[in-house]
C-alpha cells in the first residue's frame, strides 16, 4: 500500500513550521546573539546536545533535530513499513568496514589528507565496523567507529547506482538527485532530509554522527525496508516515484560509505556536498 498523498500533504506543513523554526534560530544566534540568559550564558546546556562548544552550533544542532522530528510527526499516517520485528531476525552480520586511501579524492574532490589536517595526519588507526538485523520488511543498522578524526561530522551513505559485471550496464540512483547514493535513513526521513538540503546545512542528520574527542562515534539506523536484497521505498515518500534496488559488490564499490564533512562541519540533507571518504562496505 503506497502512502496518501493526504500524508504528503501533511508532512509538508510540519516541515514548513520546522523550517520556520530554524530561520529564526540562525538568526538569532548568528545576527542577534539571541537565546542565552544574562551574562552571556546559554540557554541549551552544551550536555544536551553532542557537547557541541558554541551556543551557535547547539542551537543549530537542536532545530536540524527538531525539523526532522516535525517532518516525521505524520509517518503512521497510511504506512505500511511498520515491522513489530517479532521474533529472531532474517539475517545477522557483524563485519568490519574497508578502510579508503586517505588520499583519494571523493566526487566533490576533497581528501582526508589533504582536507581534515593541516599537518597530513591521515589517523592510520581508524576503524569502523557494521551490524546488520534485517527482519522481513524492516533492518536495523549499527555503526561503530573509532580512532577517527575527533570532533568530526561524519555521515552514512546507501548506494543504490550500480554496473552489472557481465552486461556493463549501468542501473539505478536516487530519483531525487541523480547520484549514486542516499542517505542512510528510512524513507520517512526524506521529507525532513528534502528540507534540509534547501538550507545551508545542519549538524545533526538522521544519516549523521559525530565524533568525540577520541574519535569514536555511533550511528543507528532502521531501514523500512530490508537491506540485503532489498529496495530503497521513494514511492513510501513520492507515489509518483518507484522504489530502487540497493546494491553494493560486485556491481559497486560499496552497500555503505562512511564520509567526513571536514570542511564545513554540516550536513546537507538529500546531498553530500564537500565531503571526505573514509570507509566502505558490502556483505561478505
Amino acid at each position: 500500500m503506497r502512502e496518501p498523498t493526504s500524508c504528503q500533504t501533511q508532512r509538508a506543513v510540519a516541515q514548513l513550521v520546522a523550517d520556520g523554526m530554524r530561520a529564526f534560530v540562525f538568526t538569532a544566534t548568528g545576527r542577534f546573539g539571541m537565546l542565552r540568559r544574562p551574562q552571556n550564558r546559554c540557554l541549551l546546556p552544551k550536555r544536551l546536545m553532542f557537547a557541541l562548544p558554541s551556543c551557535a552550533r547547539r542551537w543549530r544542532a537542536f532545530v536540524g533535530t527538531s525539523a526532522a522530528l516535525a517532518a516525521l510527526a505524520f509517518t503512521g499516517c497510511g504506512d505500511d513499513a511498520v515491522d513489530t520485528q517479532v521474533g529472531d531476525p532474517n539475517i545477522t552480520l557483524n563485519e568490519a568496514f574497508t578502510r579508503a586511501d586517505p588520499a583519494s579524492e571523493s566526487p566533490s574532490g576533497h581528501t582526508v589528507v589533504a582536507d581534515c589536517s593541516a599537518t597530513g595526519e591521515t589517523w592510520p588507526a581508524a576503524a569502523a565496523a557494521v551490524e546488520v538485523e534485517q527482519y522481513d520488511a524492516t533492518t536495523t543498522i549499527r555503526i561503530s567507529l573509532t580512532g577517527a578524526r575527533p570532533d568530526t561530522l561524519f555521515t552514512a551513505w546507501l548506494r543504490l547506482r550500480g554496473k552489472d559485471p557481465v552486461s556493463g550496464e549501468t542501473y539505478g540512483g536516487s530519483p531525487l538527485t541523480d547520484a549514486g547514493s542516499t542517505p542512510l535513513a528510512p524513507s520517512t526521513d526524506l521529507a525532513g532530509l528534502a528540507a534540509m538540503s534547501e538550507t545551508v546545512g545542519a549538524e545533526a542528520a538522521p544519516n549523521a554522527f559525530w565524533s568525540d574527542a577520541s574519535g569514536n562515534g555511533q550511528l543507528e539506523v532502521t531501514l523500512d525496508t530490508p537491506l540485503i536484497g532489498g529496495e530503497y521505498r521513494f514511492d513510501r515518500y513520492d507515489t509518483a516515484l518507484d522504489a530502487v534496488r540497493i546494491t553494493g559488490a560486485p556491481d559497486a564499490a560499496f552497500m555503505i560509505r562512511l564520509a567526513s564533512h571536514c570542511t564545513d562541519g554540516l550536513a546537507h540533507g538529500l546531498v553530500q556536498q564537500d565531503r571526505e571518504t573514509w570507509f566502505n562496505w558490502s556483505p561478505q
